[in-house]
């Protein structure tokens, strides 16, 4: 039911960007967050890998671009890629993906970033993530913030994975 929700959302957002006037970005910011995945895990449970500390950059961002933080108006996931850093490992093991993020001073805070159900059981070495609809300004406009990574598995991980996800996220003004 929550899936088809978020399909129903997701195509609605589309639909209404698609329709109204094309966005520049002010800039993107270019992120990394790096998380353990250990070896075993079962295609029972949800596992979540917190990640905490995460450095946004964001008044560096800012400043390199000549705005200040009232010119920025909303912040949205553009993209993100997962992978294992130091073996080649295809991702087809995983199942569902979703990535939160939250303030460091409020875990309630926590928005969904990316996500992507039902991975293709042929997917490869990189896990190309859907962003999500979320406006993330009241979040990433901290200098660091905290990611869970929420992961179901379909079948048990092969080996334990240093993994890697490379993200950005588009700044606006309108």
């Amino acid at each position: 039911m929550i899936k088809h929700l978020r399909y129903c959302l997701f195509i609605l957002f589309a639909t209404t960007i698609s329709c109204g006037e094309d966005q520049t970005a002010l800039f993107n910011m270019e992120l990394t967050a790096d998380f353990e995945i250990p070896a075993g895990l079962n295609t029972i449970e949800t596992y979540y890998f917190p990640i905490e500390n995460v450095p946004t950059f964001y008044n560096q961002y800012l400043n390199s671009n000549g705005i200040n933080d009232e010119s920025v108006k909303h912040i949205y996931a553009n993209r993100a890629v997962m992978f294992a850093k130091f073996i080649n490992i295809d991702m087809d093991f995983v199942q569902d993906i979703s990535i939160l993020g939250a303030r460091r001073d409020d875990p309630d805070s926590d928005k969904e970033f990316f996500y992507f159900d039902l991975v293709d059981i042929n997917e490869d070495q990189e896990l190309e993530l859907f962003s999500s609809i979320n406006d993330l300004k009241d979040i990433v406009s901290e200098e660091y913030i905290d990611l869970i990574v929420r992961i179901k598995f379909r079948a048990f991980t092969p080996t334990s994975l240093e993994s890697r996800i490379d993200f950005s996220l588009s700044v606006f003004d309108e």
